[in-house]
């Protein structure tokens, strides 16, 4: 963080990840998370936007690696329209495990450069040229088959409020599977 404290909601997301884990640990040091794997199946971007939803979005898939750079493992295809307030993206199904990113690019702003700056994560997550908002989390805290990520919760649109609705949410929908 640039502070130095707790700046997006995705690092808050992470400390309620922690909390809940020390919640539940009965005084003791807690165990680390188990270790799954999830299939990432789908997103809907619902009443996000306080005009028309725009064309052109798609959405990036990245996954931390081990020396805490990251790497895109997929990318779905731009959209041209949408149902009203509601959009819906493919995911296909790709396997994420551990620390997850989800990112929604306007694809006419994203460049050649800003495709490479995303891939080889040579800028901050959120910064790459494009990138209109993005969400963090851990797979071993997923639950329920569904995750419901509010406009207030997402990095870069929570402070845009003349952009994004407040009630506006992403729902991603996956399938988990331990190992």
């Amino acid at each position: 963080a640039k502070g130095g404290g707790v700046e997006t909601p995705s690092q808050l997301r992470y400390l309620k990840y922690f909390d809940a884990m020390l919640c539940t640990s009965s005084g003791r040091l807690p165990k680390p998370p188990g270790l799954f794997s999830a299939r990432l199946n789908g997103l809907r971007l619902i009443q996000v936007w306080r005009g028309p939803t725009p064309k052109g979005l798609v959405a990036a898939v990245h996954l931390r690696g081990a020396e805490g750079g990251s790497r895109i493992v997929h990318w779905t295809a731009p959209t041209d329209t949408a149902d009203g307030d509601v959009l819906e993206l493919d995911l296909e199904g790709v396997r994420v495990e551990g620390d997850a990113r989800v990112s929604i690019f306007d694809w006419k702003k994203l460049s050649k450069k800003g495709t490479e700056m995303a891939e080889k994560a040579t800028c901050l997550a959120g910064e790459e040229p494009g990138c209109l908002f993005t969400f963090m989390f851990h797979v071993s805290f997923l639950e329920g088959g569904h995750l419901t990520v509010h406009v207030t919760e997402l990095d870069r649109a929570w402070k845009k409020k003349k952009i994004y609705r407040p009630e506006g949410r992403v729902v991603m929908t996956y399938s988990l599977f331990q190992g």
